[in-house]
């Protein structure tokens, strides 16, 4: 399972870069999510891919359930898929699936910790 990066947006006012992962030539995936409980979410960038991806939400290392599938990005397109955290079994993370691989698609995980105006 290839890990994707996570970005964490520790404060308000501030501009936080985003982590991305531009080699999707895998099918699984999963990011480790450690504080952010309900306050994060996945992105889903297919702006540049060759064809639309179907996404799903799996079980593996960090998640429990069922497979999920959650629909479609089609070419050309971005989407955002925010995570309840209750599909983590460990708390620390969420495994999605990506299919076709290898098109073009970018993907990006991102938490949001308890905001503060430092």
């Amino acid at each position: 399972m290839t890990k994707i990066p996570v970005t964490t947006v520790e404060g308000l006012y501030k501009l936080t870069e985003l982590l991305a992962l531009t080699a999707t030539e895998d099918t699984d995936y999963a990011a480790e999510i450690k504080g952010a409980d309900d306050r994060s979410y996945f992105i889903v960038d297919n702006s540049q891919g060759s064809a639309a991806v179907n996404i799903s939400l799996v079980p593996g290392a960090f998640s429990a359930g069922d497979t999920k599938e959650l629909g479609s990005v089609a070419k050309g397109k971005t989407a955002l898929l925010y995570v309840d955290s209750a599909f983590s079994k460990t708390a620390e993370g969420v495994s999605i699936s990506i299919a076709p691989a290898g098109v073009g698609t970018k993907l990006c995980a991102v938490e949001f910790l308890p905001a503060s105006n430092n």
